[in-house]
């Protein structure tokens, strides 16, 4: 704990797979990832039984909004009944559908077999490979990931004809197929090369399936054959020094990319477990183990990586970017966090907890002049300064507030007495236990963002989203007499109609000749302006019409606005 806090390991993420059942249908579900664009809408990659010529198969479809799983899955029964996307919310990493099913990333639903549930952790880690692989080839280090499994069977087996591969093997081949065919597919030609192995998806190219995956177990000494642990009875501990001699002699390799294996299967977390810097994925293929703890699987890629020049990467400003150990667990974030920190704070028990007089009283305090202990006096300022601060409680328990402000450097000064010892009486504090020292683990799922393109630096941007970005009101009020005689004039100036707020609409009737429109209310002066030429009558009335609007900006033409049974001047 002490070291993680002084970020001298990996930050710790976990991605879980969580079951959880659909009823009244056997429809089987898993949503494996949403994917956001800044050009198009969320898009979910959900894996689906589908109907083939050979039977049914599952596979990972891309689906939207409206998309009908029944007509995805070539019309399977089990998808029939309401299995439309309704909404795929990228926020909430959760997709519903028009029947009110919903499933979270990572959540698999339906009828899920135990062989089905860790081929879905093998592909879950394979991804998580290459997310990181990519990210850090340019930097020159190499991914690792080491899987945990029960049996050896399961990963290699021994017949006449020789080994032969496992279910694990077999589906962890068929999977790295599909994955790295996706990889194969993006545009990452530009990426920088990794000194003389071109770029990422050059070298990524020129691996071969089978050899990019190898498994450590018990060597027995006779037929140098790997041997499962739970069938054969080893007659020494030497057959574990055996394999561990085997994974020091290639260890160093195994960091080159000049070596082709970069995933791991090994058979137990503690006699046979791998260790390596640069494991950055971790998958445990087996049930829980009460004799194997969290704490003690995730310790085996718990060591800050190195590059291939053998260079640790421990920038204290980016250590915790790049170093991060992914978990796949086959069980919720939420329980993973509580089990993995229940651990720690299990093997933390024995730490002192209070901030008491038992507790600083006696510890030495070095300085120039030799060492100080620490006395009655200065132990009550240490405590009266914690409490002050809110830095304890009146039980003297250390709060998350002192941590909080250690870790930002923005701590409280002490007592002048007390200054110049004050490294090592912060060294004292860090000492006690704390819940709010355990190690915060992060979310693998919940790290979505979605891209933005070079636009948003622009000089252009940055002034219009100034003007854009501060949440406004408008409140719009009109007179209705006054929007009435605008539309009679604009009717008479034979301008279109105009739609009236809120959806109203007001309508004139026909153009209307002078006499109609005397016995509507205008006088023929006012339409006319003086005697009409003979046979110019419809012509010379508009002449007339437009000169009186030019010469005086108010017509006062009247013209007969129709409504809806005469229940106003605008209908709805």
């Amino acid at each position: 704990m002490d070291a993680y806090n002084q970020k001298l390991v990996k930050r710790i993420s976990v991605r879980s797979i969580a079951v959880r059942g659909l009823p009244g249908t056997q429809a089987y579900l898993f949503l494996e990832d949403i994917e956001v664009s800044a050009k198009r809408p969320p898009v979910a990659r959900l894996e689906i039984q589908v109907r083939k010529g050979s039977g049914i198969r599952r596979e990972v479809r891309k689906v939207g909004r409206n998309d009908n799983l029944f007509d995805l899955s070539s019309g399977l029964d089990a998808y029939k009944d309401g299995f439309v996307v309704a909404d795929i919310d990228a926020r909430l990493d959760r997709i519903s559908f028009v029947n009110g099913r919903e499933l979270g990333v990572g959540q698999a639903s339906g009828d899920l077999s135990e062989a089905a549930l860790r081929r879905i952790q093998i592909r879950e880690a394979i991804r998580a490979h290459f997310q990181k692989e990519r990210a850090l080839f340019h930097q020159g280090v190499k991914v690792l990931t080491l899987f945990f499994i029960d049996e050896v069977a399961k990963y290699r087996q021994y017949g006449d004809a020789g080994e032969l591969p496992g279910e694990y093997a077999q589906a962890f081949e068929e999977e790295y197929e599909r994955q790295q065919n996706e990889v194969l597919e993006l545009d990452l030609e530009d990426a920088p090369a990794g000194s003389r192995h071109g770029t990422y998806q050059q070298w990524l190219r020129g691996i071969d399936i089978t050899k990019t995956h190898n498994g450590y177990f018990s060597i027995d000494k006779k037929t140098k054959r790997l041997v499962d642990p739970s069938l054969a009875a080893r007659s020494t501990e030497t057959d574990d020094a055996g394999a561990y001699d085997l994974i020091l002699k290639d260890k160093e390799r195994l960091l080159s990319f000049d070596e082709p294996v970069r995933f791991i299967f090994s058979h137990s977390a503690l006699r046979e477990g791998w260790d390596n810097p640069n494991v950055f994925v971790i998958c445990t293929l087996k049930h829980s183990d009460s004799t194997v703890s969290r704490r003690q699987e995730v310790g085996r890629g718990l060591r800050l990586a190195v590059n291939q020049a053998g260079e640790r990467l421990d920038d204290p400003t980016t250590v915790h970017a790049i170093n991060v150990l992914t978990v796949v667990a086959s069980e919720s974030y939420q329980d993973f966090v509580a089990g993995l920190q229940r651990d720690i704070g299990e093997t933390l028990s024995a730490r002192p907890r209070l901030a008491d007089d038992d507790y600083f009283i006696g510890k030495l305090l070095r300085t120039d002049a030799g060492e100080v202990p620490v006395t009655a006096r200065m132990a009550t300022q240490i405590q009266f300064w914690l409490l002050q601060n809110g830095y304890c409680d009146f039980d003297k328990q250390i709060q998350p507030a002192y941590h909080e402000a250690r870790a930002a450097g923005t701590l409280a000064p002490l007592p002048p007495e007390l200054a110049s010892f004050g490294e090592q009486v912060l060294a004292l504090m860090d000492g006690l236990f704390s819940d709010a020292q355990l190690p915060q683990i992060d979310d693998d799922r919940r790290q979505k963002q979605n891209p933005v393109n070079g636009n948003l630096h622009k000089r252009e941007f940055q002034a219009l989203w100034q003007r854009i970005n501060r949440k406004a009101a408008y409140t719009v009020q009109f007179d209705a007499g006054e929007l009435v005689e605008k539309e009679r004039s604009d009717r008479c100036r034979g301008l279109p109609r105009q739609r009236g707020p809120a959806g109203l609409r007001v309508r004139g009737t026909r153009r209307q000749s002078g006499e109609e429109a005397c016995r509507a209310g205008a006088s023929a002066r006012e339409i006319t302006r003086g005697p009409m030429r003979p046979g110019r009558g419809k012509a010379e009335l508009r002449r007339r019409r437009r000169e009186a609007e030019l010469r005086d900006e108010k017509n006062t033409a009247q013209m007969e606005v129709t409504a809806p049974a005469r229940a106003g001047p605008y209908s709805t």
